[in-house]
């Protein structure tokens, strides 16, 4: 009987290949098991379901709050309950009374997504200035263009003493973008939003009424509303890896990504800036003082690169303009590379109460400086 031998560094290249595959088989299990894990215990609770119960449509703004709403949002970095109040605004009751007024106009970041009601900055704010009602009038989802709708509706029944318009860097695509579905499909906003059109130098609203949401499908049909990452995001370990390694490995480093739009003449920023204009001409109307709060996304925050950003020069030029402009950036930078702390949720990207207590302050201090008030 002839034997057969077979050459050592064969033997040993099957072997590492077993233990690859071996490895590799283990590693797919311990993923199955980590994905059913993070399930059953509902690790990533989806936001949509909360945001699709506290909104209606409206067929000017596209969409509000539900009046009387209580619900809860919960994820794995905070569970909050949600209250709205007659009018649908995150707030005590509106009174029609002798009280004088601030207006506080924004999108999730004024509701307050993510901490309590006592720790918005329209609360904090009106503890120190208690001769104003200070109203939260911040709507989940919106733009600089809803937002001006907003005030053109409230603005007279109220008069406010102050219009305040907490501006998110990232409105410059939500005033261009008509379907919120289309841009951001997680979000749980399932209307058509108000849009607006520059016409030889006039603000010009393009589609009033807003699309029904029950006809929206038809209007819709053949439009890809998710995406890759929409999709990633049902896988739950994924995501849990992705989280805990981002900041480690800088996979979202990314700054000032809206700095094609923030040209001076693009086609984005002559839109936003008429809309804000318009904003000054109701304030005006109305003979309100009107400020602009610039609010930077968190990674404008954690790697600012210690110079000026495309949406800070735009809005430095509307202060030469004679604008009044609060921008956070500074101010945001400053108390993350001093003491560590993140003034935003690490994975929702709102401010946590810390970036809300600093933007009470800075703007308590211009009302405080502002002695004609």
């Amino acid at each position: 009987m002839k034997i057969r031998l077979v050459p050592t560094h064969t033997r040993g290249r099957s072997s590492i290949i077993k233990n690859i595959l071996l490895f590799l088989m283990s590693l797919l299990f311990f993923f199955f098991v980590f994905e059913i894990v993070l399930h059953a215990i509902d690790y990533y609770p989806e936001p949509v379901a909360t945001r699709a119960n506290i909104s209606l449509y409206d067929p000017l703004l596209g969409w509000k709050l539900k009046p009387y709403y209580v619900g809860v949002e919960k994820n794995n970095e905070f569970e909050i309950e949600y209250k709205t109040n007659n009018f649908g605004f995150r707030d005590e009751d509106f009174l029609f009374d002798d009280k004088q007024k601030i207006f506080f106009l924004g999108d999730s970041f004024t509701f307050g997504e993510g901490v309590e009601r006592q720790e918005i900055l329209s609360a904090l704010l009106e503890e120190k200035f208690s001769r104003f009602d200070v109203m939260n009038l911040g709507v989940p989802g919106y733009g600089t263009d809803q937002e001006l709708l907003l005030l053109q509706q409230l603005g007279p029944e109220f008069k406010p003493k102050i219009i305040v318009i907490n501006y998110l860097v990232e409105n410059i695509k939500r005033n261009e973008n008509q379907f919120r579905r289309l841009s951001n499909p997680s979000t749980g906003l399932d209307y058509e939003k108000p849009k607006f059109a520059v016409v030889e130098d006039t603000l010009v609203l393009l589609n009033s009424p807003t699309t029904r949401p029950e006809f929206l499908e038809e209007l819709l049909k053949g439009n890809n509303t998710s995406s890759f990452t929409d999709t990633l995001k049902k896988c739950y370990s994924c995501v849990f890896f992705y989280q805990r390694t981002k900041n480690l490995f800088h996979w979202e480093q990314k700054i000032d990504i809206y700095s094609v739009d923030y040209e001076a003449n693009s086609s984005s920023w002559l839109l936003t800036k008429k809309i804000l204009e318009q904003m000054k001409t109701e304030a005006d109307s109305l003979n309100a003082h009107f400020l602009i709060v610039v609010i930077p996304l968190q990674n404008d925050v954690v790697f600012y690169p210690d110079q000026k950003l495309s949406y800070q020069l735009r809005f430095e030029e509307m202060a030469r303009e004679g604008y009044i402009i609060v921008d956070l950036t500074q101010v945001l930078v400053e108390q993350y590379r001093t003491t560590g702390v993140n003034p935003y949720y690490s994975i929702d990207s709102h401010w946590n109460s810390v970036g809300q207590k600093i933007a009470s302050n800075v703007i308590t201090s211009y009302i405080s400086n502002a002695t004609s008030l």
